[in-house]
């Protein structure tokens, strides 16, 4: 009989499975150590108005984003393309002002809409002046405002949000 070193390499216990079976045990088992040794875990990500921190606009920090992430907005006014006309992902986030004042951290949207939500989206948005804006147009989402304020928005209920197509706000 041919030797090839096999039974010399091989645990006595797993010389006895046939070879399918004893491959598909380790292909589960490494599969099984791969999705076990790299948990999930929700990030952070600092913008601020002069365009440092993580990323240079928070368009750019949603889209970096994944489920349960939180966007913190530094100390200052919020302008330009990438802070205004978001378009924010389907899961849940959280957006907000990192001193938690509106006072201190303002979202300066020149007119143009804060952005849209799609479909299963939740948003929190926390501690954020909204100022200058239109509508915020979600589609079967919720909203949720924690001690946020609205300056001269225009086009919206309630000179503030305007949840469309089945949202809520909370």
């Amino acid at each position: 009989m041919f030797d090839n070193g096999y039974w010399n390499r091989t645990p006595t216990l797993l010389k006895f499975m046939h070879p399918r079976r004893l491959f598909l045990r380790r292909v589960t088992l490494a599969i099984l150590a791969l999705t076990l040794a790299v948990p999930a875990f929700a990030a952070t990500h600092l913008v601020n108005p002069d365009g440092s921190g993580d990323f240079a606009t928070i368009q750019e920090a949603i889209d970096a984003s994944s489920a349960d992430d939180t966007i913190l907005m530094g100390d200052g006014i919020f302008t330009g393309a990438g802070n205004r006309e978001l378009d924010f992902p389907h899961f849940e986030m959280t957006m907000g002002s990192a001193g938690g004042d509106p006072a201190l951290c303002a979202l300066d949207l020149e007119g143009f809409p804060l952005g849209s939500a799609s479909m299963d989206a939740d948003l929190r948005f926390e501690g954020i002046t909204f100022r200058g804006g239109s509508k915020f147009v979600t589609t079967m989402s919720t909203l949720e405002l924690r001690s946020c304020r609205f300056e001269n928005m225009a086009g919206a209920v309630s000179n503030g949000f305007f949840a469309d197509w089945g949202g809520s706000t909370r």
